[in-house]
């Protein structure tokens, strides 16, 4: 089984599992777990159970696990007491962070505890690691809104970064540390500089944006995650994880 963690509100992520249906993909939203039959022990994860819907599935039957769940949120708890809705939904994703850390089977991408969906970095923080691997990489004024701390509650690993910069913006996927086809021209030497990006924060799914203004492309942002709608990077998905141990 190919298990894709999303939203329920996530209609991309349904289509993906669609498409998947032949690899046996199921979809897991914030509702099933709430459903009785979970079983998890650390210091043994891979034989463990999971509930999808109603279903008791063995952790050993998993093949592989999509994360497009940054974080759960109260509104996936429609079927919680709303007066509950916000400490269930830490307790989830504690939760998540926690076992799909233990899973013994490959998962794109790998949670860190402020984000499912992998490397939760700040704005500066992704401008930061893109110079250290040796992108270019776009200057910031003190005070614009990418360099202001998000406010509390917000998640940064939801969204792409530095978006507001004047010039047209292109961007380039890696899936499992290859490059997918960029989104617009970009030098060759930039599209490995991304999968360097990726395998330097421990990412297997990574998309970095870049503007040409100033007559110059330079590094803007990145973000853990990828647009599954495109038939490139839901084949990239699925090759990746076919092949890992």
């Amino acid at each position: 089984m190919l298990l894709i963690i999303a939203s329920r509100f996530d209609t991309a992520a349904a289509a993906l599992a669609r498409r998947w249906s032949d690899q046996g993909a199921q979809l897991l939203t914030c509702e099933s777990l709430s459903r009785p039959g979970w079983q998890f022990d650390p210091a043994e994860p891979g034989t463990g159970w999971l509930v999808v819907d109603e279903d008791p599935v063995p952790v050993s039957a998993l093949r592989g696990v999509v994360t497009l769940l940054p974080a759960v949120q109260p509104t996936e708890l429609p079927h919680i007491a709303e007066h509950d809705r916000g400490y269930v939904a830490s307790e989830m994703m504690a939760f998540l962070v926690a076992w799909l850390s233990a899973l013994p089977r490959g998962v794109l991408n790998r949670p860190t505890p402020q984000c499912l969906t992998g490397p939760g970095l700040r704005a500066a923080q992704w401008r930061r690691q893109a110079a250290c691997v040796g992108l270019p990489v776009a200057t910031v004024a003190h005070h614009s809104p990418e360099s202001t701390p998000p406010r509390q509650g917000t998640n940064p690993c939801t969204g792409p970064n530095g978006r507001g910069r004047a010039g047209s913006l292109s961007a380039v996927t890696v899936i499992g540390n290859r490059p997918v086809a960029p989104f617009g021209p970009l030098p060759d030497s930039l599209v490995v500089g991304v999968g360097t990006l990726a395998s330097a924060v421990g990412a297997g799914v990574l998309t970095a944006t870049f503007s040409d203004g100033e007559g110059k492309v330079q590094f803007v942002g990145a973000t853990p995650s990828a647009d599954v709608t495109r038939d490139e990077v839901a084949d990239a998905m699925l090759a990746t994880l076919c092949e890992t141990p």
